[in-house]
């Protein structure tokens, strides 16, 4: 099929797409950026379908793969393959399940394969095969490693990142992160560090940053400590941004940029921020004097979790990831509290009762059955409703 009439499924079908988007091909890689550069009208759904790659990379269950697909047509439903071709159509209904196992096989065969931690232990979040090598944490780990060019990562829990074979012989060091990590770049003029998440390239000499890019999330940001970084959207690689010290960008999806100087993540804090095409936002690193570093965005790296003015519903996905557990609301109105604070040693009970203690709203109460966290009205204002 000529690739200019390819929709969302033909892309994440095409073994040669799969070898772009986690660039275990030069070949593969040299060739879809050049096609993409001769076809912009195309960067859209191919962005799309990128991202839908790396979501099935990471572990999720058929449910969310299920819901991240529907989420994908909903997105381009209607859209043409190009304007005026005589063979137009609109996004096909297929089978999810074989387009899942058209990918898993093209990682089986040695583009990327499926690796999970089974235990607790860190030693066993590390995978390699001759195309790549991959570091990943589950929930409630981090992890700290060292890479073969001296290039210091701590990876926050639930997050994998993968090297390419081409790491240490390629133009670039390239590698790419799906979940949270804290990078302290050793320094190379001739091999500049590229990190791949599913919305941004970014790409670096010597430097140390972190990066936000949970699967799943309205958001990635790429926060910088020193140096500098050039940071770019997948849907608009042309456009660079370069980041002062101090400075973050943050891509939020599907949402249109907020009025200048409120942060859409803060809506009641106003702060100085540069607005960008393509809803990408350039703000200052959000402080804080409770915190060693500091600052908000390596906060995790001090075993703190830091809130602010975050709604139930984001608070309790960092929970998740912090405390290994799967929170549920028995009411969706309960998702809109919104809540302040830091934990650090607390347990997943103590934390929960904090949040009582502070609830701006109807008081909540809780029950944990294991890993299984379940969040509900408080009996007494039930009787009152």
């Amino acid at each position: 099929m000529d690739l200019e009439y390819y929709v969302p499924e033909d892309f994440v079908s095409d073994e040669s797409f799969v070898n772009y988007c986690f660039q275990s091909d030069p070949q593969d890689v040299s060739f879809w950026e050049q096609w993409l550069a001769d076809h912009p009208a195309r960067k859209e759904i191919a962005g799309k379908a990128r991202e839908w790659v790396f979501y099935t990379s990471i572990k999720s269950t058929p449910e969310e793969k299920q819901r991240q697909w529907e989420k994908l047509e909903g997105s381009l439903k209607g859209t043409s393959l190009a304007a005026g071709d005589p063979h137009r159509r609109e996004l096909r209904t297929i089978s999810r399940t074989g387009v899942w196992a058209a990918i898993l096989l093209v990682m089986v065969a040695g583009v990327m394969a499926f690796y999970w931690t089974l235990g607790k232990k860190v030693s066993n979040g590390i995978a390699s095969s001759s195309d790549f090598t991959q570091y990943i944490t589950s929930a409630g780990q981090r992890h700290t490693m060292v890479l073969s060019d001296g290039t210091q990562v701590w990876l926050n829990a639930d997050s994998k990142l993968v090297c390419s074979d081409s790491f240490q012989t390629g133009k670039e060091r390239e590698v790419t992160l799906s979940g949270e990590a804290y990078f302290k770049v050793t320094p190379n003029p001739a091999s500049p560090f590229v990190i791949h998440t599913q919305k941004l390239d970014v790409r670096v000499l010597g430097t140390e940053l972190n990066i936000e890019a949970y699967p799943g999330e309205n958001k990635e940001v790429a926060a910088l400590i020193k140096g500098s970084i050039q940071v770019s959207l997948h849907a608009d690689p042309d456009r660079r941004i370069i980041l002062k010290p101090h400075e973050k960008a943050v891509v939020v999806n599907n949402l249109l940029l907020m009025p200048r100087g409120i942060v859409p993540d803060n809506p009641d804090k106003k702060e100085k921020r540069l607005e960008t095409p393509n809803n990408l936002i350039i703000a200052p690193l959000t402080t804080d004097p409770l915190l060693d570093s500091g600052t908000v965005e390596t906060a995790w790296m001090e075993g703190k979790l830091v809130f602010r003015n975050e709604s139930f519903s984001q608070l309790a996905h960092q929970m998740e990831r912090w405390y290994d557990v799967d929170i549920h609301f028995s009411d969706s109105s309960m998702e809109k509290y919104r809540f302040t604070g830091i934990f650090s040693t607390e347990t997943i009970d103590q934390a929960l009762q904090a949040l009582q203690l502070t609830s701006p709203s109807d008081p909540f109460s809780y029950k944990i059955n294991g890993k299984d966290v379940l969040i509900d009205r408080n009996k007494n204002e039930k009787a009152k409703s």
